[in-house]
């Protein structure tokens, strides 16, 4: 059963019990029911009903009559009232569960917020930052340093390349240095993104000025946070009552945490540790429901009067804004990327991509002095794999060549990790299923693989579960060889404890992975990339999976499909149905709404 399936089975299913439980249920209702849940299974924590008014989310309904309607259905009440569904002041209607998520993220950031580290070592502070912190375009980093030093959260945003692994390890190294004895830990939202945090670490590098101690006491092995967490279907180890036992948490790519998972966490920590979130809010959401770390940097301000002046004198350079947001002292933006020059193609069109300069990116794709990004325009599904089949056999060559030759599972594993193959979708001959098929069958005729035999050597695939006992996680890729003791098929993994061997009927669930969809990206790098965009339109194929697409290439990017389509995908902003943003404003300041009650 594909997702879309499951989708429509979920809302049938809990449409009828609701209706079963009402008290009374009108077609207005009806409709906003099922819009709800749907909206809920596609990402979103609340639908707002004020744009199903205006017909943005395909209702038009007089919002005076969708409101009465979701009142005396006996299923919604206030915030803080037991009912299934909840209707806040600002016609924002949540299942219950995301409505409870969401408020105690709200409560909990806005806690750790609040706190400010009494009687700091200012001294210590601004020289071990300046030690820290040297070279150019630092500024932001030695900002994020400083909210560590004096606060309980830190949020560092920046797009790849920007330096936020540099700064967290040298912000570790900072509150190291203050206090030796603190207990840290590494997480990351899958394994894949953990196992990648976890390296990146390890390849940091740590400023020779650090004690040995210092050193020793940075994590160099990052944990899921399921893992952290201990979590499992209905029982976490760690909760408000039993919290983690680490001084400081560091998350890295957080814009891929849901609301659910971000409550549990927040819960899990204790009063006094320190969590640092990392992540490129520009990037996709998650896959479960919330933005959270879109929400959270959903501002553009400065710092406050009051938190410029406590760190005047410590290295630290800010600007002044009025208090508008929450969470304005603990957010710190990187802009200037280490990895892309001025004259680099990709940071250029990511630039124009994040900004919604469609035509700009058109532009960049097709200027011939810009040859790391093109655009191959193709009028039929046809032209289109004429098109990508060379690349293809370019990118996938080096690696299979290196099985037949007898190369090292490192060297293998490398080689397949240098290119991707990216689309939108799963389904349909542009997603998934359709380009693993064309991916297989070219490479057959080419004579690279056997696709006679179902593990044939080099097929590439990925763990679609969480297995703890053989500590694979989903997203872990994997590449088949053949063992040169019996010859049979085993599929290799780089893993943070090195390389594992596993013979094929051990693997937990898994699937080919020619290609793969830009969500299940996130969290990785490749040197070369190739974006196919779907046949056809979608509401789903939005600014921030072209932008993740895109970031993903360290060296080259090409993107298959129309130019026309590319636009309507950059011009398209996909926001997710949610109060946090509101949440975490200072009430009175500009775009908050005026609290008032509907009861």
């Amino acid at each position: 059963m594909n997702t879309t399936d499951r989708t429509d089975l979920l809302v049938r299913h809990m449409s009828q019990f609701l209706r079963q439980i009402a008290t009374q249920i009108s077609p207005a209702m009806d409709s906003v029911v099922e819009r709800l849940l749907r909206r809920t299974a596609e990402g979103h924590i609340a639908l707002d009903l004020r744009r199903q008014e205006s017909g943005a989310d395909q209702a038009g309904a007089p919002l005076a009559e969708l409101r009465e309607s979701v009142l005396i259905s006996g299923l919604a009440g206030a915030p803080g009232e037991y009912k299934p569904l909840i209707l806040d002041a600002h016609d924002r209607l949540y299942l219950y569960r995301y409505w409870d998520y969401e408020n105690r993220v709200a409560d909990a950031l806005r806690r750790r917020a609040q706190w400010v580290e009494e009687n700091p070592d200012t001294a210590a502070i601004a020289r071990l930052i300046g030690d820290l912190f040297e070279g150019p375009h630092v500024t932001g980093q030695k900002t994020a340093a400083a909210i560590a030093a004096l606060r309980r959260l830190t949020v560092v945003s920046g797009g790849p390349g920007t330096g936020k692994t540099t700064a967290v390890v040298r912000i570790l190294s900072l509150l190291l240095e203050l206090n030796p004895k603190l207990n840290v830990a590494l997480a990351a939202p899958t394994g894949k993104a953990a196992a990648r945090a976890g390296d990146a670490v390890r390849r940091a590098e740590i400023p020779v000025q650090m004690s040995t101690k210092t050193r020793e006491r940075i994590p160099r092995e990052a944990y899921t946070l399921h893992r952290l967490l201990g979590l499992r279907p209905g029982y976490s180890r760690y909760h408000a009552d039993n919290p983690l036992p680490y001084d400081v948490v560091v998350v890295d790519e957080a814009s891929m945490v849901g609301v659910s998972l971000m409550a549990r966490l927040l819960d899990a920590l204790a009063d006094d540790c320190r969590l640092i979130l990392l992540g490129d809010k520009d990037q996709l959401s998650s896959v479960e429901p919330g933005s959270v770390l879109g929400d959270i940097c959903s501002f553009e301000a400065d710092y406050s009067p009051k938190f410029v002046a406590g760190v005047e004198n410590l290295n630290a350079e800010t600007n002044t804004a009025p208090m508008t947001h929450a969470l304005q002292d603990c957010v710190a933006r990187l802009t200037h990327s280490f990895r892309f020059g001025a004259d680099s193609g990709i940071g250029t069109l990511a630039g124009a991509i994040r900004c919604g300069d469609a035509d700009a990116a058109l532009d960049i794709l097709r200027d011939p002095k810009l040859p790391d990004v093109t655009l191959h325009e193709a009028a039929t599904i046809a032209e289109l794999y004429e098109q990508l089949s060379q690349q293809l056999l370019a990118g996938l060559r080096k690696y299979l060549t290196s099985i037949r030759d007898g190369a090292d599972p490192a060297t293998v594993l490398s080689g397949f990790e240098s290119f991707r193959l990216l689309c939108a979708f799963r389904h349909g001959q542009t997603g998934v299923a359709g380009l693993n098929k064309l991916t297989e069958q070219l490479l057959f005729d080419n004579g690279l693989i056997d696709i006679r035999e179902n593990w044939y050597s080099g097929r590439p695939v990925m763990v679609t579960s969480n297995d703890y006992m053989l500590q694979l996680f989903n997203g872990d890729i994997g590449v088949t060889i053949r063992d040169e003791d019996d010859d049979a098929p085993r599929v290799v993994f780089e893993t943070q404890g090195g390389i594992r061997s596993l013979h094929t009927p051990r693997l937990p669930g898994h699937v080919t992975v020619f290609a793969m969809t830009v969500h299940k990206s996130q969290g990785s790098e490749f040197d070369d990339v190739a974006l196919v965009l779907p046949e056809k339109t979608s509401d789903l194929l939005g600014r921030e999976l072209i932008y993740t697409a895109v970031t993903r290439a360290r060296h080259r990017v090409a993107i298959y499909g129309g130019a026309e389509q590319l636009k309507e995908a950059i011009n398209r902003v996909q926001r997710r149905g949610s109060g946090l943003a509101d949440k975490l404003r200072v009430a009175g300041s500009p775009g908050v709404p005026e609290q008032g009650s509907l009861f």
